[in-house]
């Protein structure tokens, strides 16, 4: 395993319904206390319907109901994180996505780890290399 993957493998966390035993997806540290996923990931922990427009709460407050566990943590060690950011998927023309659509933007969700519940290191993306195409 080289540098970068081991970098990428180190900023999976693991998102999880507050009761259950198996993760319901997946998101990656962009921060050392944030965490970046899919709006729909988020709905479907809440059992709401994937393409759910409502915020699952107000900007700064928990979101009730998800747990996150960071990389080199175990299923036991999960933090609570509260909303950040939050754009719901929609379609080409702005309407709102709908089940049974094909193609969608946005759809991200952005979640702000609770006080104690950072990694003791910073994410891996501030160690690589620089490309190209941030020279711009």
């Amino acid at each position: 395993m080289d540098d970068l993957d081991r970098a990428v493998k180190s900023a999976h966390a693991a998102l999880y319904r507050n009761d259950a035993p198996r993760a319901v997806g997946g998101g990656v540290l962009v921060t050392p206390d944030h965490v970046l996923t899919c709006a729909h990931v988020i709905n479907q922990i809440l059992g709401r319907p994937s393409f759910c427009q409502e915020r699952p709460a107000e900007s700064g407050e928990v979101v009730e109901g998800v747990s996150v566990a960071l990389p080199g943590g175990s299923v036991d060690q999960c933090y609570e994180a509260a909303l950040a950011g939050w754009l719901p998927a929609r379609r080409g023309d702005g309407r709102p996505a709908q089940e049974g659509d094909v193609e969608w933007f946005g759809d991200l969700a952005l979640l702000r780890l609770q006080a104690g519940s950072t990694l003791p290191h910073t994410p891996p993306w501030s160690n690589l290399p620089e490309c190209a195409c941030s020279r711009r």
